[in-house]
């Protein structure tokens, strides 16, 4: 049985215990136990602080307050659909939040109402009522290019790629486009070493130190590249990872690895200040990009809900959404409904995370 918690957030001000309008509910579904709970829990905080703001505000949709259903699927695949479509049919929530993987997005796709995922996906991934506000891998890559271009002046460089992973290939192929956007001539050399279900990690690493590179790139998940780490040497001079956002906590970082997320507090931009802030009083934690993104999706939700009528026609507005005022500066959609925002590169050392670059969309 799944475990459901609902969060009773929005009173109406003032009415002593009587009925007030009925909520307008949202549905999150998401792991909250079990390995891959950390995304999950700190996706419900974000949201939780988003709503407690919301209701300060009084923010209503047509007079409703809003409340959050928050559910379970302990890990498991399959629940994300049933979970989905439960929270459609049951509690009949207008909008959905959640998906990490292009997996669990296609079966919470199948309740077949607007959905908002936090997962970094292409365009052609993505049904015609979801909206990724998430870091693309192709985003990734041409960030990650750009950064050793113009700020590492890198001439060698190895790629390490998960070949069973599409996101991989496709985050390596913008990586090598951007690289030699501007003339092969001055395009640092790239040696490519791919790896599958049988990965031998001492060799991966011993083939990857012997091309000598100024820098490494790994593709791939998260738990791969920390077993891969483990086998490079400590001298390799600069380690970058692009995998999902946020998989790579800093606490697991070991030695200092340079990533692309879609959230830094950065001292040029004093909401993320701000939010951070309110995150740590409100739970006495540092917030990290999956509570960002979960604070800013469910705010964009309840935006967008407000420009209709009963939460009619709610994909139209998602889809008109232009400069909203997220924490990290004014976004819109793209026509492939994909979030048009900045890039953040930091560097994870010491269980921290250090801002390097913030990279601002092209347009």
């Amino acid at each position: 049985m799944r475990l459901l918690l609902t969060f009773w957030i929005l009173f109406l001000a003032g009415c002593g215990g009587s009925a007030g309008p009925a909520p307008i509910y949202l549905g999150h579904v998401a792991s909250t136990t079990g390995p891959e709970r950390e995304a999950g829990q700190e996706a419900t905080l974000g949201i939780r602080l988003a709503i407690l703001e919301l209701a300060k505000e009084e923010v209503k949709p047509y007079g409703r307050p809003v409340q959050v259903i928050h559910t379970d699927t302990q890990g498991e695949l399959e629940a994300y659909e049933s979970e989905a479509v439960r929270l459609v049919k049951v509690n009949k929530v207008p909008a959905l939040y959640g998906g990490q993987t292009p997996a669990e997005v296609q079966r919470l796709e199948r309740a077949r109402v607007p959905l908002v995922t936090p997962a970094g996906l292409a365009p052609r991934q993505l049904g015609e009522a979801t909206f990724s506000i998430g870091i693309s891998p192709a985003i990734q890559g041409q960030t990650l290019a750009r950064f050793l271009m113009e700020d590492q002046k890198i001439e060698r460089i190895v790629v390490v790629a998960d070949e069973r992973r599409e996101e991989s290939q496709v985050l390596v192929d913008a990586f090598q486009r951007e690289l030699n956007k501007d003339g092969a001539d001055n395009a640092p050399a790239v040696v490519v070493i791919t790896f599958g279900k049988d990965a031998k990690y001492t060799d991966m690493a011993a083939k990857a130190i012997d091309t000598k590179p100024a820098a490494l790139l790994f593709a791939g998940k998260a738990r791969d590249f920390l077993a891969f780490r483990k086998e490079l040497a400590p001298s390799m001079p600069l380690v970058l990872f692009a995998g999902d956002d946020g998989s790579l906590r800093p606490s697991e970082s070991g030695e200092p690895v340079v990533t692309v997320t879609a959230f830094a507090v950065d001292p040029d931009l004093p909401k993320t200040q701000e939010f951070a802030r309110k995150f740590r009083e409100t739970f006495q934690q540092v917030p990290d990009v999956n509570a960002a993104l979960a604070y800013d999706g469910v705010r964009l939700v309840v935006e967008a809900l407000g420009r209709t009528q009963n939460g009619e026609a709610l994909v139209e507005e998602l889809k008109k959404t232009s400069e909203f005022p997220s924490l990290t500066g004014p976004i819109s959609f793209g026509l492939d409904r994909v979030l048009r925002r900045p890039a953040f590169v930091v560097r994870l050392e010491g269980g921290k995370i250090v801002l390097l670059k913030r990279v601002n969309p092209s347009r």
